[in-house]
């Protein structure tokens, strides 16, 4: 229901966009936010699907899609970026799938699981050998 969308603090927000960008700007933003959403729906999906033991290729709508992705990220620059921040997932874990899924749609081939790092302030302990 679009209506309920332009009343709630998102669509003010959103609507307020039109003041500060020239329409194509916002256009792009609006394009941009929709397929990075589909782009983590799908990244979510491929990888929930792979541990399950189901091998499911990258399309080349997903290829088409990173790059329409990158189109519009230049698009809109830096400060429309910024303007759409808060309606992007960029947890480390959404960006990992993110970049897991949009490595292997630009080569085409699988991409291999990152490996797992320390967090940033935390120790890790060393293991000794038990005697």
């Amino acid at each position: 229901n679009g209506e309920a969308i332009v009343g709630s603090r998102v669509g003010r927000y959103l609507d307020s966009l039109r003041a500060r960008f020239p329409g194509p700007v916002v256009a792009d933003m609006l394009c941009l936010l929709r397929i990075h959403l589909e782009l983590s729906l799908g990244a979510k999906g491929i990888l929930l699907a792979r541990s399950a033991g189901v091998r499911i290729p990258v399309d080349e709508h997903l290829r088409a899609s990173f790059e329409e992705l990158r189109f519009l990220q230049r698009s809109i620059g830096p400060t429309g970026r910024l303007a759409i921040q808060p309606f992007l997932r960029t947890s480390s874990r959404d960006l990992w799938q993110l970049y897991t899924i949009g490595g292997e749609a630009a080569s085409g081939a699988p991409a291999r699981d990152a490996p797992r790092r320390a967090r940033p302030g935390r120790k890790t302990q060393e293991r000794r050998p038990i005697s």
